[in-house]
């Protein structure tokens, strides 16, 4: 038996303020779940820097630009 502490963690993401009925789907996919111990465990696949600021004419057509 888990500790009383821990509870929290494994409700519903529903129960999070600001997370209504349309975004909760698009949360389970995300996380493969739908606790809110699956959305602290979900690592990000990938990371845009963008510190790199430089004119329009020398963007790359192939790249990302933000």
């Amino acid at each position: 038996m888990r500790p009383l502490i821990l509870d929290p963690l494994f409700r519903s993401i529903r129960t999070l303020t600001g997370v209504g009925p349309k975004s909760v789907p698009n949360f389970e996919r995300l996380t493969g779940g739908e606790r809110i111990l699956d959305l602290l465990r979900h690592k990000p696949i990938d990371c845009i820097h963008r510190g790199d600021i430089r004119p329009l004419a020398e963007i790359n057509k192939e790249g990302i630009a933000t």
